[in-house]
């Protein structure tokens, strides 16, 4: 009885005023989270149609190859240096990006096993309205134990381009250690570690040359491992040594009346023997006779005179026939044929020359 008159009083209004509250209380919250819904969509339909007006762009960048990798302890062959990113997306941001680079390509080799793997390429630090695209996608690898070593380094040159008559000192270079390193097994098959100096034929002078240095194994093969440093300068002293040059006789008659002869020797080239830079600029040897007092045809032994930076000659002498030519001479007088009997051999010196090669009297 009380529940019913407390329904037909103020309680009754009360429920009722409640509902009504929650009612409305709720009409407006389901407006509200509407609104917002309608107001987000509207923006995310703005901001497409925003980029679809944008100006957009593609490029391509180049970019190193970064390596999650444990340096110390893994190294790892087989990847680029560098790769090339495509770049798509607002122009604005996509030239911003080209510009600065401020992003990387990664190649995450974190918690791989030794041995042979492909690995895809990722971006990181590039805007989100930029799509990249990675050439490769993948590469592949091979992460191996890390080893290093270091060696002495062997100058290597062709000896036979060394001229003849030259010699060669003992080559020098500004490095003469390096650390190789690499994959433990490339390393292991280390042999030597060379400059190869690069001569050419017939070298008379020094040579001096900024070389790489190279890991061979036994057989001259080259290592794939890395060396540090990667170049170095060579210097190879090189001089003139004992040398050999054959090269003609030149005779000339001296004294009166020395164009009226004509002179003849037994050989026509002698060889030279001693310093090779002095025979290098011998052109031939020049015999002087003299033919004062000759009367007729005779044959005289002539020496060949030292020359500086010479040792010594092969023949070290020759014959010379000193002929007058034709009315040179007047007929002997027995008296004349008197003395040439009692005229002891003649002597005759010769002196070299650089002059050209000739047979011809003066």
């Amino acid at each position: 009885m009380k529940f019913a008159n407390f329904l037909k009083t103020r309680g009754l209004y009360m429920i009722l005023s409640l509902l009504f509250a929650i009612a409305l209380f709720s009409y407006v919250a389901d407006s509200n989270l509407g609104n917002q819904q309608n107001k987000e969509q509207q923006r995310m339909e703005q901001g497409d149609t925003l980029r679809s007006l944008s100006p957009q762009k593609k490029v391509k960048v180049t970019m190193p190859l970064q390596l999650r990798v444990d340096t110390l302890k893994y190294f790892v062959t087989g990847a680029p240096d560098s790769v090339t990113i495509e770049l798509r997306g607002p122009s604005a941001l996509v030239t911003a990006a080209a510009n600065t680079k401020n992003f990387e390509v990664l190649a995450n080799l974190q918690n791989l096993s030794l041995g042979d793997h492909v690995v895809s390429l990722k971006t990181r630090g590039l805007n989100k309205e930029i799509t990249a695209s990675v050439l490769p996608a993948k590469i592949e690898i091979n992460l191996a134990q890390r080893d290093t070593q270091n060696y002495n380094v062997h100058v290597q040159y062709n000896e036979d381009n060394v001229a003849d008559g030259y010699e060669a000192s003992q080559p020098t270079t500004s490095v003469q250690n390096v650390q190789v390193t690499g994959a433990q097994d490339e390393v292991n098959k280390v042999d030597r570690v060379v400059a190869q100096l690069d001569l050419d034929p017939n070298t008379k002078k020094d040579v001096h040359q900024h070389v790489r240095i190279q890991a061979l194994d036994k057989q001259g093969n080259l290592v794939n491992v890395m060396i540090t440093p990667q170049t170095t300068e060579v210097n190879l002293v090189v001089k003139s040594g004992d040398g050999q040059k054959t090269v003609p006789v030149d005779l000339t008659a001296t004294g009166k009346d020395a164009k009226k002869f004509e002179l003849t020797a037994n050989v026509n080239e002698v060889t030279v023997y001693g310093d090779q830079a002095t025979l290098d600029q011998l052109k031939h040897i020049a015999v002087a006779i003299d033919v004062t007092g000759v009367k007729k045809t005779k044959t005289k032994s002539v020496n060949i005179d030292k020359v500086d930076g010479v040792s010594h000659f092969s023949p070290s002498s020759v014959k010379v026939t000193i002929k007058p030519r034709d009315g040179a001479a007047p007929a002997e007088t027995e008296k004349q044929k008197s003395d040439a009997k009692q005229d002891p051999a003649d002597g005759a010196s010769a002196v070299s020359s650089s002059a050209t090669s000739s047979s011809s009297t003066k």
